[in-house]
């Protein structure tokens, strides 16, 4: 028993052995933690200063690209800037014909007053001469009630060619004029004389070379202007407004994407992008539209007074104007707007001046038979049988 006790029990340098042997394995242990420690720290460092490093790339391309941005903008910025002398310029232009068109249009108001007064005044003189023909028609007519209706029936004829005359040097009326010579031919048909016949010559020449002659319609004219005139007036004039237009193809997403596009909008304040395969289209006010539109009924104005004065150059500069700014300015989503430049370069080209030639022939013979009346005598044409 006692000896397998003594075997059992550790020798006393065996145990001081295993206790060496284990103070050693702490300290080994205690030592490696600290190393383990130290390397995750230094992995963890790393990391931050790689992520850093990518934060401050991507820092610095946002910051060339809002330079690059900054720098095309201040460079758009001074183009504009040279471009705004001359928009200045090209307004004082616009300001200064418009404020030339409205003196025109008060000086053509004013010289339509001073012809309608004129006409008024005319037909006020004609008036009175008729007044006064009349009575001396009629005194003549009491005078010979006996049986002289020769001397009646001569001067009838007398004032229908002074009618006809008058007629074609104050409107150029060839229609009324050729019913007025006609009727005095038909009187003077019922006498025979050589006289007569004298006369009756010369008032066919003077008939020949009226009816050869195109006839105006100066009424008709006057008044289709006038409904041109008030068609054009109901079609719109292109009013464009400049307005700044984005740039649909641009990214503006980045990492301050906010940034940029606050950027981008102030500078689309600054910018307007224009189509080059679009035509250009004039960029006018409310106030500038409707001074081109006045402008127009103007030269519309222009026309008319031409018309009635028998002026053909004046007319067709007049109407040529008229249709040029009416095609460039007018809408051209007007259904209306074909019709009317067809209408006004129709008109345009309507003959509106004629060189009458003298056609007093006639009136000038009658004049002279009357004068000598007292001593000649005129028979009644006689019917054949």
């Amino acid at each position: 028993m006692s000896t397998e006790a003594h075997e059992q029990a550790p020798a006393p340098e065996e145990k001081s052995a295993l206790e060496a042997e284990a103070g050693s394995a702490n300290t080994r242990q205690r030592k490696t933690s600290p190393g383990i420690g130290m390397l995750l720290l230094c992995l963890v460092f790393a990391a931050g200063l790689a992520y850093l490093f990518l934060m401050g790339l991507s820092l610095k391309e946002s910051q060339e690209s809002l330079l690059a941005w900054q720098r095309q903008a201040e460079q758009e910025k001074a183009q504009d800037d040279s471009r705004i002398p001359d928009l200045q310029q090209g307004l004082a232009a616009v300001q200064a014909e418009v404020a030339g068109l409205r003196q025109t249009l008060a000086d053509q108001q004013g010289q339509d007053s001073a012809f309608r007064a004129g006409i008024d005044a005319t037909l006020d003189t004609e008036v009175r001469r008729l007044e006064q023909e009349l009575n001396r028609l009629q005194q003549n007519l009491r005078s010979f009630a006996a049986g002289d209706n020769q001397s009646v029936l001569l001067a009838e004829a007398q004032s229908l060619l002074r009618l006809g005359q008058q007629r074609l040097l104050q409107a150029a009326d060839i229609a009324g004029a050729l019913q007025l010579y006609t009727a005095a031919d038909k009187i003077l048909g019922q006498f025979d004389g050589s006289g007569i016949f004298v006369v009756r010559e010369a008032l066919a020449s003077d008939l020949a070379g009226l009816r050869a002659l195109p006839t105006i319609d100066v009424e008709g004219l006057y008044l289709e202007l006038g409904a041109v005139s008030r068609q054009l007036g109901t079609i719109s004039v292109q009013v464009t407004n400049a307005q700044s237009l984005a740039d649909a193809g641009t990214d503006r997403t980045g990492p301050d994407g906010g940034y940029l596009d606050a950027i981008l909008d102030r500078l689309d304040n600054y910018l307007v992008i224009r189509r080059r395969d679009v035509p250009v289209q004039p960029m006018l006010s409310a106030e500038q539209g409707f001074q081109i539109r006045q402008h127009i009924l103007l030269r519309i104005e222009e026309a008319r007074l031409a018309l009635l004065q028998a002026q053909p150059g004046i007319y067709r500069e007049s109407l040529e104007q008229a249709r040029i700014l009416a095609q460039d300015y007018l809408s051209a989503d007007s259904p209306e707007k074909p019709g009317v430049m067809r209408r006004l370069a129709t008109l345009r080209d309507t003959p509106v001046g004629i060189d009458i030639p003298s056609s007093d022939r006639g009136l000038n013979a009658l004049d002279r038979l009357l004068a000598n009346a007292e001593q000649q005598t005129f028979a009644p044409r006689r019917e054949n049988p």
